[in-house]
């Protein structure tokens, strides 16, 4: 069935998309095209193709729009690849909840699946709503601790860690911190990226597609960038590889 016969009749655009003055006007009006087309499956398969004939403007164009709310945090891109290869078969554009909605409508725990996110899961329940008087800070942070070393330990085996002290051991002082960084991120209810807070959900699927090619090109990628006057390196690579993450999914969107 063609998108137009699936489109919502009304769109979308909350009050932080369309006051937010480092977006541009068209990319708030694609925003709400995107929500009218999100209306059907909770999700908008439409192409850059089909934008630029909607609009009347370049693809190009389409695709920067999209790059701008994507790294935002407005939206979410998710590409669906034939089964076994890396051939796209289709890119799916999500609304990203806000945080307020988020808390009332939309269970974080819903992002959690494998057995350790479940645990994760039940540790962050336990220390948010059932830490009683008997229950000191030590014990908390303890916890926190422990649950931060299992990340770790997920993250490794994610990235392939024996293949960089196999191949490239030189490298392995930066996986070590980046690591870090991502276990930081998938602890912490929110992060601040780009200047801006977001929360663990968004920001989680990018850290699951980590892999040990991504960390290897993040890590050329930074290799030699000034870090003087850099006051909290671990924040500043937490927004560098978020934002390294989204640019090797956006240069997918010319599907």
């Amino acid at each position: 069935m063609p998108i137009e016969e699936k489109r919502s009749y009304y769109a979308i655009i909350p009050a932080n998309v369309r006051y937010d003055k480092s977006l541009s006007a068209n990319a708030k009006l694609l925003y709400g095209e995107i929500t009218a087309l999100c209306n059907d499956k909770g999700y908008c398969w439409a192409t850059n193709k089909y934008f630029s004939d909607l609009f009347g403007v370049s693809q190009k164009s389409v695709s920067n729009w999209i790059s701008m709310l994507v790294s935002k945090g407005y939206l979410f891109v998710k590409m669906i690849y034939r089964e076994g290869t890396k051939e796209i078969l289709e890119r799916h554009l999500s609304i990203v909840k806000q945080p307020m909605e988020e808390i009332f409508h939309t269970p974080m725990e819903e992002m959690f699946h494998t057995p350790m996110e479940e645990k994760f899961q039940d540790n962050i329940k336990e220390i948010n709503t059932t830490v009683n008087k008997s229950v000191s800070q030590s014990n908390v942070k303890q916890e926190t601790d422990e649950l931060t070393d299992e990340i770790r330990k997920s993250l490794k085996t994610q990235i392939d860690y024996d293949y960089f002290e196999d191949n490239f051991p030189e490298d392995l002082p930066g996986v070590d911190a980046l690591i870090d960084c991502m276990a930081e991120i998938l602890v912490s209810p929110r992060t601040k990226i780009n200047g801006n807070m977001q929360l663990r959900t968004v920001l989680k699927p990018y850290i699951d597609k980590a892999d040990s090619d991504s960390v290897k090109g993040f890590l050329d990628h930074m290799r030699g960038k000034p870090m003087r006057g850099v006051k909290k390196i671990s924040a500043y690579w937490q927004s560098a590889f978020i934002n390294y993450l989204r640019e090797e999914e956006l240069i997918k969107l010319t599907i």
